[in-house]
C-alpha cells in the first residue's frame, strides 16, 4: 500500500462541477425564444453577472485541479525528485513527462493554460489578439479536465 496523500484535488473537482452546472443553468434561464416563432433566442442581461462569476470559478478551480492532479501523478509515477524538477514547467510539459504525446490534447491544454492566465491575471491595458468570453473558457476548462482524466484512467491510473 502506498503512502497516504492528503490533498484537496477532489474538492477542486467538485467546485468545478458545481460552478460549471450553475453557469450552464444561469445561461439557460437567460435565454428565451424570439416572438412569433422566429429563429434564434433572446438573451436577457444579467446585472449580477452570475454566469460570468461561475465561469471564472470553474476556470480557476480547473487550473488548481490540473496542477494538483499532475503533481500527484508525477510523484506517484516518477518520484519526488522528478516532480520537484517539473514544478515550474507548463502543464503540457508535465503531461509529456507523464507520457502524453497526443498533440491534440497538448494543444487544448496549452490553449486552456493561456486563456486561464489571461482571465486570472487580467492586463486591461495590454493589447490582446482576441477577446475571451469567460463562459467559453469555462467550457474549455471543463473539457480539459475530462480529457486528462480519460488519458490517465485508460492507462490504469
Amino acid at each position: 500500500m502506498g503512502d497516504i496523500i492528503i490533498t484537496n484535488v477532489a474538492v477542486y473537482r467538485e467546485v468545478v462541477e458545481e460552478s460549471y452546472a450553475s453557469m450552464q443553468e444561469t445561461m439557460r434561464k437567460q435565454c428565451r425564444p424570439k416572438a412569433n416563432g422566429e429563429p434564434g433566442l433572446i438573451k436577457t442581461y444579467d446585472p449580477s453577472k452570475k454566469s460570468f462569476k461561475q465561469a471564472m470559478i470553474c476556470t480557476v478551480f480547473a487550473g488548481m485541479w490540473l496542477e494538483a492532479a499532475l503533481h500527484i501523478l508525477l510523484v506517484r509515477r516518477n518520484g519526488e525528485d522528478v516532480a520537484k524538477k517539473a514544478d515550474k514547467k507548463t502543464w503540457e510539459e508535465k503531461l509529456q513527462i507523464l507520457g502524453v504525446c497526443d498533440n491534440e490534447i497538448l494543444g487544448i491544454v496549452c490553449k486552456f493554460r493561456r486563456s486561464r492566465k489571461d482571465l486570472v491575471h487580467e492586463k486591461a491595458f495590454f493589447t490582446q489578439d482576441a477577446v475571451s468570453i469567460a463562459q467559453d473558457e469555462a467550457e474549455l476548462a471543463h473539457r480539459v479536465m475530462g480529457l486528462v482524466e480519460a488519458v490517465f484512467k485508460t492507462r490504469g491510473q
